[in-house]
C-alpha cells in the first residue's frame, strides 16, 4: 500500500490580517502563482550547482508556507536554507526540494479545488 502523505494548510493566521475574501484569495493565487516557479528555481539551481541560490529562494519563501500553515513544510524549508548556507550534502538538498515540490504541489492542488473556481 502506498503511504501518501498529507499536506494541509490552514488560512486563520491570513483570516487574522483581513476577513476581506479579496485579501485571502489574492494571498492564495499568489501562493498558487508565484510557488511553482519557486520550487523549480531551486531545482534549475542544484542542477547548475549555485546551491547559494536554493538558500536565498528558500529564505524568500519561507514567509509564505508559515503563513499558510503548512506544518509539515515548515521544518524542511528551514533545513534546506540552513544546508545552503552551510555547505550542507547536494544529495539532502537535492531530497529536501523534493519534498518541496511534492508537499507544495499538494497544496496548490488544494488550494485550487478549494478557492479558485
Amino acid at each position: 500500500m502506498e503511504n501518501k502523505e498529507v499536506y494541509s494548510f490552514d488560512l486563520s493566521y491570513i483570516e487574522g490580517i483581513s476577513k476581506e475574501k479579496s485579501f485571502i484569495n489574492g494571498m492564495v493565487t499568489t501562493f498558487i502563482e508565484e510557488i511553482p516557479s519557486n520550487i523549480e528555481k531551486m531545482e534549475n539551481s542544484l542542477k547548475s550547482g549555485d546551491i547559494e541560490e536554493i538558500g536565498a529562494v528558500a529564505h524568500k519563501i519561507k514567509p509564505t508556507i508559515s503563513m499558510l500553515n503548512i506544518e509539515k513544510l515548515k521544518p524542511i524549508v528551514l533545513e534546506l536554507e540552513n544546508l545552503a548556507k552551510n555547505d550542507g550534502s547536494v544529495s539532502e538538498i537535492e531530497l529536501l526540494i523534493k519534498e518541496m515540490r511534492l508537499g507544495c504541489n499538494s497544496v496548490v492542488s488544494q488550494l485550487k479545488d478549494k478557492y479558485i473556481k
